[in-house]
C-alpha cells in the first residue's frame, strides 16, 4: 500500500477516536471497562448473555448504572432467580434500562430530583445529596439513580465511548404505568394493595366531584411520591367507619391527598432521617428511619410503617405502607390495643381511675412503651409488672399527661438545651417533670430519670394523641456501667474506663445487665481510629485487659451495690484532653488518668433537674471539693479549683446510680504531681516495700 494511502487510513482513524472520545486518555470502551472492574462482573455477563457486546463498542455515547456484585450476593433467592433466568428480549431491555445513550454523565453533572430516559424508554430518577449540616447528611456527597446509591469506589469510569457507574443497589426496570394505573393493576405480584383504588381512589373518581388527586396520578409528565395503603392496611378499619369516609368526598379527598408528594421522586434511601416535606394538601409529612430498614411515614396526623418500598412507575415512585393515612378513626385506647398489646394489657391491671383517664376525656396524651420496652426489663428480677399493682400504677401515671399537657414532637427544634417539660399524672417521685427533647436527630423523653426515644410519633386518635417510645419510663434496666456503654456518645469514654479498672465499681452484681453492643462489636462502622489508647502512648493499658491491677473492685456487696453520681466526660472531651500537654502526659499513667476520671465520681444519687438555682458543695469519693451551680432551671457548671465543665446532659438513671455528661475532663496543672506520687488507689509490691526497709535499716546502719 502506499505510504499516503497509510497515512490517510491512519488520519481518519485518529479523527475517528477523538470524536467518540470525550476523554482522550482512556482507550478502553464502555464494556471494556465493565470487564476490568473489579465488582461488575455479573452485570457485564449480562451484557454478554443478552449479546450486546458489539452493540456497545459502536460510535456512540453511553452511561452505564451498573449494579455492582455485592448488590447481586445481597438480593433474596427469590430475586437472584428471576434475574438468573432472564433471556432474550427481556434481558437485553433489562441491560438497557441501566443505560442512557447518547450522554456522558459524570457525577459532576447529577442534579438533583432530575430524571432522564434510559436505552428502554423507561425513566431514571437522579439525585444527589450533599453533605452539610443543613441537609442533615454530614457524609459526602451521595448520588443516586432509582435510590440506589453510587458506589464511590465505582464512579466516573470513563471509556472512550462513555462511562460507566457502578451501583450498590440491584434496581428493577422502571414500570410504563402511572402511579394511578399501577394501583390498579401493579406489576409486581408481592404489592397486595389494590383495594386503595377499589375502596379509596375508585370511590373519589366515580363521585365526579374534587378529582385533582386523580388527575394528578395520572399525569405520565409529573412526578410523584404516592404512599399507597396495603390490603391489610384497608381491612383493619371498621368497615362503617370506611363506609363513612367513602360517602363523605370532602374528607376523602382530603385523605387521598395525604398520600402523595408532589414534584418529587423521593427513594428510602435518600431522604435523610426526620426529614419533613409537604403532603398534596401543603400540610406536613415526615419521614422517620430509626433503623436503617425500618422506615415510617407520617402524614395527616397518622404514622405508618413503610413494608415495600421504592417501585418505580412512569411518574415517580411508589412506597407501600401498613396505615391509611390521614384519617384518624380509634380511640386512645383503641390505638395502643392495636400497636402495644402489652401496654394495653398493664393498663388492664392498673386501678380504675386510670384506666378511665384514657377512654373519658379528650385531649389525652400518652407515651406508649412498644413490646421492645417490656423486652428490656425481663432482666432486672426485682422489676414485676404483673403483681406489683404499685409499680403498675407508678409507671402508667408517668406515661399519661396531666389534662391541658400536650406536646406534638414533630414540630420540636433545637437540641437538648432547648428541651420542654410536661408534667406528668405521677406526682409522688422528686421530679414530676417529663423532659421532652431532640438530640442526634431524633426525639427523646425522660420521666424519673430513665430515657426512652421516641420510634412513632404524634399518632393522631379521636380523643388524643400517643408518642410510641422504646424504654419503660420509671424503670432503670441497666446498671452504670452497660449505661454509659450503650450511649453512643460516651463510647471512648467507657473504653477507657474499661481498661482503668473503673468498670466493676459501676456495676450492679445483683443482675446480668444487658450487653451493650460495643462489647461484642467494638466501635461503630466510621466512628473514627479504634486504638486510641496508642494514640496516646496507653500501650501498658491495653482496652481489653481483665481486672488489671489498677482495678478499683466493686462498689458495695452483691447484694446492696452503691448508689452512685458520676459525671462523665463524652468522647470529645476524652480527645480533646488526649491532645493537650496534660493529657498527653496523664494519659499514659493509668493510676493518674483513673484518679482523674473518678474525681466526679459521689456515693449518693446526685438529680440535677431537682436542684434549685444556686450553688452545691460535693465531696466525690476521693473527698474532692467539687461545686454545682445550676441556672435558669436547665443549665448546670461544675467547678473544680479553676476548672470548669458544662454539663450537656443530666439525670440518666440507671439501677445504681446516676449519670450525666460533660463536655470537658476536669483537670489542673497540679494533677501532674500524680505522675510522681502515685495515687490513693495504687496497690504497693512486697518486695518493694522490703527493698525500701533494706535500704532504710542499711542507711541507718552507716550512721
Amino acid at each position: 500500500m502506499d505510504w499516503k494511502v497509510k497515512l490517510f487510513v491512519c488520519l481518519c482513524v485518529s479523527l475517528f477516536n477523538c470524536y467518540i472520545c470525550d476523554d482522550p486518555t482512556a482507550t478502553d470502551t464502555v464494556y471494556e471497562v465493565l470487564q476490568r472492574t473489579q465488582g461488575l462482573s455479573k452485570f457485564e455477563s449480562l451484557v454478554r448473555k443478552a449479546q450486546l457486546v458489539e452493540f456497545f463498542q459502536y460510535p456512540r455515547t453511553y452511561t452505564i448504572f451498573a449494579p455492582n456484585d455485592t448488590a447481586y450476593e445481597n438480593l433474596t433467592p427469590d430475586r437472584k432467580l428471576i434475574v438468573d433466568n432472564m433471556a432474550g428480549i427481556n434481558l437485553q431491555n433489562f441491560v438497557k434500562f441501566h443505560v442512557i445513550e447518547g450522554q456522558r454523565l459524570m457525577t459532576g453533572d447529577f442534579q438533583d430530583n432530575s430524571v432522564r430516559r434510559s436505552m428502554s424508554s423507561s425513566k431514571l430518577y437522579i439525585n444527589r445529596r450533599e453533605g452539610s449540616a443543613i441537609s442533615g447528611w454530614f457524609g459526602p456527597t451521595t448520588f443516586f439513580v432509582n435510590g440506589a446509591i453510587v458506589s464511590p469506589e465505582q464512579k466516573d469510569l470513563v471509556g472512550v465511548n462513555g462511562v460507566v457507574h457502578g451501583l450498590m443497589i440491584w434496581i428493577d426496570k422502571t414500570s410504563l404505568k402511572t402511579s394511578y394505573e399501577y394501583t390498579q393493576t401493579p406489576d409486581n405480584p408481592k404489592v397486595n394493595s389494590t383495594k386503595f383504588y377499589a375502596e379509596i381512589l375508585n370511590k373519589l373518581s366515580i363521585s365526579g366531584q374534587f378529582y385533582d388527586p386523580i388527575k394528578d396520578l395520572q399525569n405520565y409528565d409529573g412526578r410523584f411520591t404516592l404512599f399507597v395503603p396495603n390490603d391489610a392496611a384497608i381491612d383493619r378499619i371498621d368497615s362503617s367507619k370506611l363506609r363513612d369516609l367513602q360517602q363523605d368526598v370532602q374528607k376523602l379527598h382530603e385523605v387521598v391527598r395525604a398520600h402523595y408528594i408532589k414534584n418529587a421522586a423521593l427513594f428510602t434511601t435518600y431522604v435523610n432521617h426526620n426529614q419533613g416535606f409537604l403532603n398534596a394538601n401543603q400540610r406536613a409529612l415526615s419521614i422517620r428511619k430509626p433503623y436503617p430498614y425500618n422506615v415510617y411515614v407520617n402524614s395527616g396526623g397518622v404514622t405508618s410503617a413503610i413494608t415495600l418500598g421504592n417501585i418505580t412507575v412512569n411518574n415517580g415512585v411508589i412506597h407501600v405502607c401498613d396505615r391509611l393515612l390521614g384519617f384518624i378513626y380509634n380511640t386512645v385506647r383503641q390505638q395502643i390495643s392495636e400497636d402495644s398489646p402489652l401496654f394495653d394489657q398493664l393498663i388492664n391491671r392498673a386501678s380504675e381511675e386510670i384506666r378511665n383517664t384514657l377512654t373519658t376525656q379528650t385531649g389525652v396524651n400518652v407515651f406508649a412503651p412498644t413490646a421492645e420496652a417490656f423486652e428490656k426489663i425481663k432482666r432486672v428480677p426485682w422489676v414485676s409488672l404483673n403483681f406489683d399493682s404499685k409499680l403498675i400504677d407508678k409507671v402508667l401515671k408517668l406515661h399519661i399527661l396531666q389534662p391541658g399537657q400536650q406536646v406534638q414532637v414533630s414540630n420540636m427544634v433545637g437540641e437538648y438545651e432547648s428541651r420542654q417539660f410536661r408534667t406528668s399524672l405521677y406526682l409522688e417521685g422528686t421530679n414530676p417533670k417529663i423532659t421532652i427533647y431532640r438530640q442526634r436527630n431524633e426525639t427523646w423523653v425522660q420521666g424519673d430519670t430513665v430515657i426512652a426515644k421516641v420510634t412513632q410519633a404524634d399518632i393522631e386518635c379521636t380523643n388524643g394523641r400517643i408518642q410510641f417510645i422504646d424504654t419503660i419510663m420509671g424503670v432503670p434496666y441497666l446498671d452504670l456501667a452497660n449505661l454509659i456503654c450503650s450511649d453512643l456518645w460516651l463510647l471512648r469514654t467507657y473504653d477507657y474506663m474499661r481498661a482503668l479498672g473503673m468498670k466493676n465499681y459501676l456495676s450492679d452484681r445483683r443482675f446480668y445487665s444487658q450487653q451493650c453492643t460495643f462489647e461484642s462489636q467494638g466501635y461503630p462502622p466510621n466512628y473514627g481510629i479504634n486504638n486510641y489508647f496508642n494514640k496516646v502512648g496507653l500501650a501498658t493499658i491495653p482496652p481489653w485487659t481483665q481486672d488489671p491491677p489498677w482495678d478499683m473492685g466493686y462498689c458495695g456487696t452483691a447484694s446492696s451495690p452503691c448508689q452512685l453520681t458520676f459525671f462523665a466526660p463524652n468522647s470529645t472531651a476524652i480527645d480533646y484532653f488526649s491532645n493537650t500537654n496534660y493529657g498527653e502526659k496523664i494519659m499514659k499513667n493509668a493510676y493518674a488518668f483513673q484518679r482523674i476520671l473518678t474525681r466526679l465520681m459521689f456515693r449518693e444519687k446526685i438529680e440535677l433537674e431537682t436542684l434549685a438555682n444556686t450553688n452545691y458543695n460535693y465531696r466525690s469519693i476521693h473527698g474532692d471539693s467539687i461545686r454545682i451551680s445550676k441556672s435558669n432551671d436547665r443549665f448546670v457548671t461544675l467547678y473544680y479549683q479553676a476548672a470548669a465543665a458544662r454539663v450537656i446532659h443530666m439525670d440518666n438513671g440507671a439501677t445504681n446510680g446516676i449519670v450525666h455528661i460533660i463536655d470537658t475532663i476536669l483537670y489542673v496543672p497540679d494533677d501532674l504531681s500524680l505522675l510522681t506520687s502515685g495515687s490513693s488507689l495504687a496497690k504497693y509490691s512486697p518486695i518493694l516495700l522490703l527493698v525500701v526497709l533494706f535500704l532504710w535499716i542499711t542507711f541507718h546502719s552507716c550512721k
